[in-house]
This record gives structure tokens, sequence and C-alpha cells, in this order.
């Protein structure tokens, strides 16, 4: 949680993500530059434990989003 509240940069300036990796930094900046009533919440398909919650939070929060997006999960029990 304290990640959260840090300034610091997850990554530095010149890092190149793989593809993947820039598909999903991709989607959290196109939320962070929505309209805030354009987004109720964010749905994470196939989250396991709590840190893939946490994770998108952060990244949002590195994309620069402001809003108070709720960020939820569709967890399939084992």
């Amino acid at each position: 949680m304290a990640e959260l509240s840090s300034k610091r940069l997850l990554w530095p300036k010149n890092w190149q993500p793989s593809a993947e990796t820039q598909e999903v930094l991709a989607t959290c900046q196109v939320i962070a530059d929505s309209p805030t009533d354009a987004i109720a919440a964010y749905v994470i398909s196939m989250a396991k434990v709590s840190s893939d919650v946490l994770a998108v939070k952060l990244l949002l929060k590195e994309s620069g989003c402001s809003l108070k997006l709720p960020v939820g999960c569709h967890c399939l029990k084992p």
C-alpha cells in the first residue's frame, strides 16, 4: 500500500517495455486521459491475489490517473 502514495518512479525514463506490457500501459493511459464520468470501474479478469488489484491501482497512478476509480476482480475459485 505504501507504493500507492510514493512519488518514486516505477521504471526509468529510457525503459522499453515488451509489446504486451506496452498494451497494458497504453490501456492505463487511456483511462488516465478519459473524462471523469467516462469510466465507472476497472474489472480485472483472472486475478488470483490481492496484489493483482494493487498492481493495477499502481499502474493507473503511474499513468497519471487522478480518478478514484474502483478496481475489482472477477476471480475464479480454484
